[in-house]
């Protein structure tokens, strides 16, 4: 399966898709001036550093939509303190396979150096629409995985996404007597995740014999 921040999907045979970001359809050309809350953020990017001397930002794209900058207009930066602000793009590019972005007001790199760091977000709701079988990571994480009689199994923490499909991490937290952190690491495929409800926060899964005694 995507915090996350990705995409995963249920795959029939195989794994579910997980989706990263945090996509979303075009913006408005006004900008919400009410900050969103955090939990109604999402995160399409991550600014890594400024590019020559104009302004222009690199970042680590988080959004498994890289056409979904086609159109935006209007982001939030969020500053590593927790400060948020408008921003208005002016144009994108892609640059030796990183994402740069140029945003309207910052025209040089001493203007561009105060927002390394900062994450590149839009309101949640804006999130483009997935498939019933798709599902995005920060949705994922917090549900609670139960066997399909109701015994717990423990809670998502990640998504590790590997060359085979995508594997929930989850742990144990409701034995408060074992402090040792094991995990188990389940397959995002649709013959052992057999209910996921991410509005009810709950995975029922069916694991295969011997699943549940392997630890990480």
């Amino acid at each position: 399966m995507h915090t996350g921040t990705g995409r995963v999907s249920l795959w029939v045979s195989c794994l579910m898709k997980v989706k990263g970001e945090m996509s979303a359809p075009k913006s408005s050309s006004v900008m919400v001036k009410t900050v969103p809350p955090p939990t109604e953020r999402a995160t399409l990017a991550v600014i890594l550093r400024p590019h020559g001397l104009r302004g222009d930002l690199v970042t680590h794209l988080l959004t498994d939509f890289p056409e979904r900058f086609e159109g935006l207009q209007e982001v939030w930066l969020t500053h590593k303190d927790g400060r948020t602000e408008p921003a208005e793009l002016e144009s994108h590019w892609f640059h030796k396979g990183a994402l740069v972005l140029k945003f309207t007001g910052i025209n040089s790199r001493t203007k561009a150096e105060p927002f390394v760091g900062c994450k590149v977000q839009i309101p949640l709701s804006e999130r483009v629409a997935l498939e019933t079988d798709e599902f995005y990571i920060d949705t994922l994480i917090g549900c609670r995985v139960e066997l399909t009689d109701g015994t717990s199994v423990g809670e998502v923490v990640d998504v590790a996404r590997m060359a085979g499909g995508e594997l929930l991490v989850v742990q144990n937290r409701d034995d408060q007597s074992d402090k040792s952190g094991r995990e188990h690491l389940i397959p995002f495929v649709q013959t052992i995740c057999v209910q996921v409800d991410p509005i009810s926060r709950l995975i029922r899964i069916t694991p295969p014999e011997g699943l549940l005694e392997i630890e990480n």
